[in-house]
């Protein structure tokens, strides 16, 4: 009953947003009792921190890549990433619940912000030693500024999602392209 309270809450809050999402509809879709759901989780903030660490369990997954010694370069980071952004572009639910608690989160008192805040710190520092292992193994231009095309990268995967989550006939397939040919250019 609570995994599919869970994916009843993942559903609702990436339909509705976490502030209009109510504890009632996640019931509703559950097909449980608002009673039994309370049961489980006693609050609404107790239910999205539950989702969150579920959710956690996928995103460090599809993130563990980035921490593996074993990338074989330049070549190897490029292919790889176009590999985990076409798992990730298959979750469009995941993708909108994200994209809703990332909006919603710039509060900072919204219970999802210091989630939010640790999740891009935890892309941003993967891609970042990523991109400088590569310089240190000469296979990235030197004059590259990981940091920065860490978050610039970023930025344009979250991007390409936001616009495929409005618009589905967006070619996310040729923006990651665009963004994979764009790695292999920085090649030293």
């Amino acid at each position: 009953m609570r995994g599919s309270i869970l994916a009843a809450a993942s559903s609702v809050f990436a339909a509705s947003g976490y502030e209009s999402g109510s504890l009632t509809e996640v019931a509703n879709v559950a097909g449980v009792s608002r009673q039994n759901l309370l049961y489980y989780f006693p609050s609404k903030k107790n239910l999205l921190t539950a989702v969150l660490e579920a959710r956690d369990d996928e995103f460090d997954a599809r993130l563990r890549w980035m921490d593996d010694a074993a990338i074989g370069g330049v070549d190897d980071f490029a292919a790889r990433l176009k590999e985990v952004l076409s798992d990730i572009f298959r979750d469009r639910e995941l993708m909108a619940l994200y994209h809703r608690l990332t909006s919603e989160a710039a509060d900072p008192d919204h219970p999802a912000h210091e989630w939010v805040a640790r999740r891009y710190a935890r892309v941003r520092e993967a891609a970042t030693r990523v991109l400088e292992d590569a310089q240190r193994r000469g296979e990235l231009r030197v004059d590259v500024d990981a940091r920065g095309f860490a978050i610039a990268f970023l930025g344009a995967v979250e991007g390409i999602e936001a616009q495929w989550l409005v618009d589905e006939e967006v070619d996310w397939s040729a923006a990651v392209f665009a963004l994979h040919t764009l790695i292999l250019g920085l090649r030293a």
